[in-house]
């Protein structure tokens, strides 16, 4: 089956065969986006003239598309758009907010056509993209986060990406699992929670930074959920962590099913938190409360807890 390519670069576009890499929304050089929409939208066009399987059109992300009036993305029945806040210089405690934006941009222009994240993730090492700092820490906090905004959202996605390729040099340390294949320090979060025999919680929606009204949910399996409480925390900067929903209601109740949510705006600068932190502890205890500690070391510390924390 004839599959066209579309590059999206000065030089002229071609008709490439099956198998190529081509994703929709790659990040590639160009001086010239009106030459570039021109002729995306003139092949596309062309291509349908001739009954030709029109495959995957690819162009210089996500700020062509929306500089224009969104005409390149009523061809075709979807949409595969790379969102990479890394790229676009997002610290990450505003990593998934920059990102719900992007793809609420995205959706926006789509005309209701089914939206695949083709690419997106964090490094854990390399240079620093103005505020967006690659760090292990960093990289296993947007992993989860991505995944919790997309189970919320229904998305798919693909992440980039599976392995180091640290042939690449600074700029190959991408990966889930390092070039030996071992899973990199807090990634094992995204898979472990409830898919194992032991007891574990996650969290199922979070609140977008500077979101007033909303609630953060969860989940929690294999425990008894009247035996067991959340313990939410939020750490907002300028001040540290506080207790949520309240200093006298510091235990969020767990629902039959094992769902939960929690209040974590209540006043002051709630909404600007950029941390959350949730904690499975057994009925009858009280968890420490926090008035602007800067760490969780004193709840984090004890045996029997087990956590989700997240970066908004």
């Amino acid at each position: 089956m004839p599959c066209i390519i579309l590059e999206a670069t000065t030089a002229e576009p071609r008709i490439e065969k099956p198998g190529r890499k081509a994703l929709f929304g790659t990040r590639r050089a160009s001086t010239n986006r009106q030459f570039i929409n021109n002729r995306l939208t003139l092949y596309l066009i062309q291509a349908i003239n001739r009954r030709i399987t029109v495959g995957v059109a690819q162009f210089n992300g996500i700020h062509v598309r929306l500089e224009r009036d969104g005409r390149n993305c009523i061809i075709g029945f979807l949409i595969m758009s790379n969102l990479y806040p890394y790229w676009e210089s997002v610290s990450i405690d505003l990593a998934i907010s920059s990102l719900d934006s992007m793809y609420q941009q995205v959706k926006a222009i789509a005309g209701g056509k089914r939206i695949i994240v083709s690419e997106t993730g964090w490094p854990s090492t390399g240079n620093a993209k103005g505020n967006a700092v690659p760090s292990p820490e960093n990289a296993s906090s947007y992993f989860y986060d991505f995944v919790s905004w997309a189970l919320d959202h229904s998305v798919d996605y693909f992440y980039f990406e599976a392995f180091d390729e640290s042939w690449k040099g600074s700029d190959g340390y991408w990966g889930v699992w390092d070039k030996w294949g071992q899973i990199k320090p807090g990634r094992e979060n995204v898979f472990i929670p409830c898919e194992s025999n032991r007891p574990g919680i996650e969290f199922t929606h979070i609140p977008l930074y500077g979101s007033n009204n909303d609630r953060l949910q969860g989940q929690v399996c294999h425990v008894t959920p009247s035996n067991y409480g959340i313990a939410v925390y939020i750490y907002v900067p300028g001040y540290g962590w506080v207790n949520k929903p309240t200093w006298d209601a510091p235990i969020t109740p767990i629902n039959p099913n094992g769902s939960w949510n929690s209040i974590v705006v209540s006043g002051g600068a709630d909404q600007n938190a950029t941390m959350l932190a949730a904690f499975l502890l057994p009925t009858g205890y009280n968890p420490p409360l926090l008035g602007g500690s800067q760490t969780l070391d004193i709840i984090k510390n004890l045996n029997y807890s087990v956590s989700a924390i997240s970066l908004k």
